[in-house]
């Protein structure tokens, strides 16, 4: 999934890198997308103390099966994506790029943290199918959305600032 959150990234920036490496000069879109920036704040913080919770519980069982370093791996990779969100919020004003990174990692964190979740289950119990199920169609949703992104940037005409 890290390769699939930068692909998207370059992905997107190359189809129209005029936009995204643009600087926001209208006061009102700035104002716009800080107010946006600081609710995608409140989410990802929401969600890495979710993350955070989830490690404590882990940390704290005194019975640790094997494998529960690497469902620790994924919940740290969860964190880190959040906290890049989290901290994100005050370069939104400078370019349009952070913006694209703050809600990025937000999703992938959320992805990730699903995707803890998912091996923690079967660590603990059996073959989760129930919630393989449902990471393979969030999965599957976030690229379904990474297409339409990417076809409305191709189709904006460069240096837009829709």
């Amino acid at each position: 999934m890290l390769l699939f959150f930068v692909v998207e990234i370059l992905v997107l920036v190359y189809l129209n890198p005029s936009h995204h490496l643009s600087t926001i000069q209208d006061s009102d879109e700035r104002d716009k997308m800080t107010s946006r920036a600081t609710q995608q704040r409140g989410r990802a913080l929401a969600i890495a103390s979710i993350t955070f919770a989830g490690v404590a519980v882990i940390v704290s069982s005194s019975n640790q099966p094997e494998g529960i370093g690497a469902v620790l791996d994924v919940f740290g990779i969860a964190f880190s994506f959040l906290l890049v969100s989290f901290m994100s919020k005050t370069l939104i004003q400078t370019k349009r790029i952070w913006s694209l990174i703050q809600e990025t990692t937000l999703e992938y964190g959320a992805l990730y943290l699903f995707l803890s979740i998912v091996l923690l289950y079967h660590t603990y119990v059996s073959f989760p199918i129930i919630l393989v199920g449902g990471f393979v169609i969030a999965f599957v949703l976030r690229l379904y959305a990474v297409r339409k992104e990417a076809e409305a940037y191709y189709k904006m005409p460069s240096g837009t600032d829709e």
